[in-house]
């Protein structure tokens, strides 16, 4: 989550980043979580650190392969989500090991060397300066320690999407991937993140002066085929549908939002809105198209998974 205050409320802000519900938690799979807690040496980890951590989708999930007696820490910016995530962690089975702290990722409230391993998920890519959370997050681990982050490309996740149309024509296609390009420049412009920060991982836990740095991809797709009853799928549709429903733009998020990002890349006011409705358009037929059970697409999801340790 971006260091100054939200310019949504938590509420708000929870549905946009899909803090509800499942959808957050079939992003991954425990058999390769299970292969990552090894090659990580999960069971050493006794003091983990979730940064910009929202209701604590992502340290929750690992926790099952921490020891019994490990400490998870969240912390966010957003003091509005803790009494879900307090809630969530209750139900996990969790209470007394979970605790959230308000604060941000650009100066983390900790001590050096306090953990034994420090993570975040889809967080750098929300913020103007990745490297100086990095950073951070690299001196509140112990030596030794382990900084782990998960961040996308959603550039080439965006692509996969388009894919998943039957035969998309040029004419649609370039417009909305203009229209993605813009408001990504717009987004770094703003001092907002980059959604395809997961490129620059390598670099950014290395100028940290982490070692035996290493990268690897989520092993799962958000695969749709009618008549789309796996639960996986199910939980997929619904958060597309949600967005849909509420006309936001997958690229853009909400038209406020888009429009100011729009604009902040270089584009003009003029075209703005008929590449708004374009792309809601192209939203609105891919949801006819699901509803009439005529989309089968192994959809590639590029979700990295990087990783490196403190010197000691």
């Amino acid at each position: 989550m971006a260091p100054g205050k939200n310019r949504w409320d938590a509420d708000e802000y929870g549905k946009l980043a899909a803090f509800d519900g499942d959808w957050r938690d079939s992003w991954w799979d425990d058999g390769y979580l299970g292969l990552m807690a090894e090659r990580w040496r999960l069971s050493e980890v006794h003091r983990l650190l979730d940064v910009g951590c929202g209701v604590g989708h992502w340290s929750q999930r690992l926790s099952r392969f921490l020891p019994r007696d490990a400490q998870i820490v969240g912390v966010d910016i957003e003091v509005g989500f803790r009494e879900k995530a307090l809630a969530r962690a209750d139900r996990l089975g969790l209470k007394g090991r979970f605790e959230l702290r308000e604060g941000s990722a650009m100066a983390l409230p900790f001590d050096d060397d306090g953990f034994d391993m420090v993570t975040c998920q889809t967080v750098l890519m929300h913020l103007g300066d990745p490297a100086a959370a990095v950073r951070e997050m690299a001196r509140v681990c112990r030596p030794g320690g382990l900084v782990v982050v998960a961040e996308p490309n959603n550039f080439v996740n965006s692509l996969s999407y388009l894919a998943a149309y039957p035969r998309m024509p040029w004419s649609d296609l370039e417009p909305y991937l203009r229209f993605f390009h813009v408001c990504r420049e717009g987004k770094q412009a703003l001092g907002e993140g980059d959604g395809a920060v997961g490129e620059h991982l390598p670099e950014l836990l290395s100028a940290a002066g982490l070692e035996e740095v290493a990268v690897r991809v989520n092993d799962q797709c958000p695969w749709l085929h009618p008549p789309y009853e796996q639960p996986r799928m199910r939980t997929e549709l619904a958060q597309l549908f949600q967005f849909f429903d509420a006309g936001v733009s997958l690229t853009g998020g909400p038209k406020d939002e888009a429009r100011r990002r729009f604009l902040a890349g270089g584009g003009a006011e003029a075209e703005f809105e008929g590449l708004w409705t374009h792309t809601l358009r192209l939203q609105h037929e891919m949801k006819t198209a699901i509803d009439a059970g005529a989309i089968s697409a192994a959809r590639g999801f590029l979700h990295y998974l990087a990783h490196g340790r403190r010197p000691r």
